[in-house]
């Protein structure tokens, strides 16, 4: 399986609307990563340690002004980054404390930047979902960090999400047993209406829908 797929979740929005442009991008020369994609990939790291305990929140703060490699950028972390890194951390942390609530039998699972694959569309769809909850016969949640001040992302109808959200009960899960699935976004730097958490709930059968109407799109 090649390191990146040609028909990403995260360039949905653009291969769904225009199936012509997958070849156009294939002729081009790999893209470097700018600065502000290294930043990004700074704060997942750290947003993913923190949810793997690997790092506390004590640990992080003190961290504030050291550095990190990251392909060929030394990417220093700031207060903005690290307040972006906890409010991800306490988002997921509240999700389940949510769930938990419920006391529904089934257990609860956490999954951090694990790789996923839409089989329901094509075997080529994948990526990596940035947090994924799910507990079976209940609910499934997918919430993706952006880091990004310059674009904001709206969650409704957002296409990444809908195949991560695809691709997770068709691998970590293993199942499409879910009564709804909850799909957000933390965008801690960009001002939105809606705040820097934004949710978005649909149904399984919504997202069969979806999984045929991406799939003709695949095909095209």
């Amino acid at each position: 399986m090649a390191l990146h797929s040609n028909i990403s979740p995260s360039a949905a929005g653009r291969w769904t609307a225009c199936p012509g442009s997958v070849a156009l991008c294939a002729t081009l020369p790999p893209q470097k990563t700018s600065i502000h994609a290294a930043e990004g990939t700074a704060c997942h790291n750290i947003g993913e340690k923190l949810l793997k305990k690997e790092l506390t929140k004590a640990d992080l703060i003190k961290m504030e002004g050291s550095t990190l490699m990251v392909e060929d950028f030394e990417i220093e972390i700031t207060e903005e980054m690290i307040d972006a890194a906890i409010l991800y951390y306490d988002t997921i942390m509240g999700v389940l404390e949510e769930i938990k609530k419920e006391r529904k039998p089934a257990p609860i699972i956490l999954e951090v930047e694990e790789r996923v694959i839409a089989k329901s569309i094509d075997e080529h769809v994948y990526g990596t979902a940035d947090a994924t909850i799910y507990q079976k016969g209940n609910i499934l949640v997918i919430a993706d960090l952006k880091y990004g001040k310059g674009q904001v992302v709206e969650v409704v109808n957002n296409k990444q999400l809908i195949i991560y959200a695809i691709a997770a009960m068709d691998t970590l899960a293993a199942s499409w047993a879910f009564d709804r699935v909850r799909m957000g976004i933390v965008q801690p730097r960009a001002r939105h209406a809606d705040g820097p958490v934004r949710w978005w709930e649909v149904s399984v059968k919504y997202l069969k829908e979806q999984a045929a109407e991406l799939k003709k799109a695949v095909d095209a």
